[in-house]
């Protein structure tokens, strides 16, 4: 967005009025984009606090990946000698996961929803504990890419864990596209120094156990007391696992020009509104009125510094199906093998 602005600034400098019309608009573009920084800002403060509150306890998490151009491997100067230029050398991928930790593993290991979706909830165990999760309100931050977080799969996955009372409230938040550097990229670039700064790592568990180390220094991310790197080798398929449980129920318009940034999950009760304020006809043509309080309503916004709900409420997950997914005992595909060493 920031580019199309400066673009037609250069198109339009013999134009006078036009000039200042677009300098206005560019003008509110930086200011609502330091608005929407702000709140994630806020977040994270809150985030560290103690208590959010009487009812809740405020998590937030931002996940995002790392330029796997830094982790091949095996890493030697012995490979920077003419004769192996051309050898192939597999890379690591790396995530970030700033509650606890940085995430390695191998390029086989598919990239998808599911990969984020056994992120968070990996986190989210470690995280319970040391606390209550049922007072969690959790704040997830992401990229504005359909890709990893923001998706159908990690917004089943929430609404699943807020139905069925596993965590209090939760909300997908996406920053603008080309404004989404925070935090967790400043981070990346130390890792990146750290791993040009050695020659000899010639397996995976070398980059881990070089992370690590510096993840142990005092003053890298001192406001998470525990930080990890863990090198994961298999996850389970959410995805499937989701669609089938929660009907299908895909949400159209996540992505592309004009797709919501926020996307908020409460469950019916903490709400305040009224059934005739909420749109349920995908769930009453299937499993008729719902008058569940756990029923989990999705509401979204354009910006994070919106201060109004977009359009009507969606009833996203009833209650019962919620329950019944938890009751059921079944788990995703893979969930038996080994996820973390």
């Amino acid at each position: 967005m920031s580019v199309k602005h400066k673009l037609i600034l250069r198109r339009i400098t013999d134009d006078r009025l036009a000039h200042r019309a677009q300098m206005l608009e560019y003008s509110r573009h930086l200011s609502r984009q330091y608005a929407d920084r702000s709140c994630y800002w806020q977040a994270r403060s809150l985030s560290k606090l103690t208590s959010g509150g009487a009812d809740f306890l405020s998590v937030c998490c931002i996940l995002d990946g790392m330029d796997k151009a830094k982790f091949k491997w095996p890493r030697s100067l012995a490979v920077s000698s003419k004769e192996l230029q051309s050898l192939m050398r597999p890379n690591l991928d790396a995530h970030g996961v700033i509650v606890l930790s940085m995430i390695l593993s191998d390029v086989f290991v598919r990239k998808d929803s599911s990969w984020c979706s056994d992120l968070l909830m990996h986190h989210l165990n470690i995280v319970g504990q040391s606390a209550d999760l049922r007072r969690v309100r959790l704040h997830c931050q992401s990229d504005n890419t359909s890709r990893e977080v923001k998706n159908s799969t990690l917004l089943r996955l929430l609404a699943f864990l807020i139905g069925s009372g596993r965590i209090h409230s939760g909300s997908l938040n996406c920053l603008e596209q080309g404004h989404s550097h925070e935090d967790i990229d400043q981070f990346f670039s130390g890792v990146a120094a750290l791993i040009e700064g050695h020659n000899e790592l010639h397996s995976p568990n070398s980059f881990r156990d070089c992370v690590q180390s510096y993840l142990d220094k005092p003053h890298v991310r001192s406001d998470e007391p525990l930080r990890f790197c863990r090198i994961v080798n298999n996850i389970r398929d959410w995805k499937s696992f989701l669609s089938i449980r929660c009907y299908g129920n895909h949400l159209y318009g996540i992505g592309g020009p004009g797709a919501p940034h926020v996307f908020s999950l409460e469950r019916f009760s903490q709400t305040g509104l009224d059934r005739h304020q909420i749109d349920d006809q995908f769930w009453r043509k299937r499993i008729g009125d719902s008058t569940d309080e756990s029923d989990v309503i999705l509401r979204t916004k354009q910006y994070m510094s919106d201060g109004q709900f977009q359009r009507k409420a969606l009833l996203y997950l009833p209650g019962t199906i919620a329950r019944e997914i938890a009751n059921h005992g079944g788990c995703p595909e893979g969930w038996r093998k080994l996820f973390v060493r």
